[in-house]
């Protein structure tokens, strides 16, 4: 499932390359097993979710030029388009508290960087302001095991946790 700054990326590009003839996509899932899929289409570089350090070893493997859109690893080691993380996490703080919530969670995305990083933002606003924030840590392999984009209600952990908090509860997506 790609994120709104990944689709904005692509159609960005693919506006770009529009008319070029010597341009050419390819997609596949960003996952180490790649490589075979790499070394048959000989790309010129990668343009993607460069999402676990596998990955980076087999784009580091091939010597290909890199461009990273998930902000996944805190050092995928090439080129990165994304977003401002920190920011992120503490606009949605301010949010919240601008709208009188008293209850705060955060879904950490166990080994995501940019989850990392925009909790850490998210929690210090609210610690500044007086307010604790109970989170839960969810691994990407328990999402990865679900291929629905409503894997977050088949997740039982979750969905018990998220029923433990206070109500109204402000939870960043």
């Amino acid at each position: 499932m790609r994120t709104g700054i990944q689709r904005q990326v692509l159609r960005g590009i693919s506006r770009f390359a529009v008319g070029l003839p010597h341009w050419h996509w390819r997609g596949a899932f960003p996952v180490a097993a790649i490589k075979s899929q790499l070394l048959t289409w000989k790309p010129d570089g990668i343009i993607g979710s460069i999402e676990n350090p596998a990955l980076v070893q087999v784009i580091r493997q091939l010597g290909l030029p890199a461009v990273d859109m998930s902000n996944c690893l805190a050092d995928p080691q090439c080129a990165r388009v994304g977003v401002d993380d920190e920011h992120i996490g503490r606009l949605a703080a301010e949010y919240f508290l601008a709208h009188d919530f008293k209850s705060f969670g955060y879904v950490d995305g166990v080994n995501l960087w940019f989850s990392e990083v925009r909790g850490r933002s998210y929690m210090k606003v609210l610690r500044e302001a007086g307010f604790p924030c109970a989170v839960i840590r969810i691994h990407d392999a328990e999402k990865a095991a679900h291929p629905s984009p409503f894997w977050i209600m088949e997740n039982s952990q979750l969905r018990q946790w998220l029923h433990g908090l206070p109500k109204p509860v402000a939870v960043p997506q």
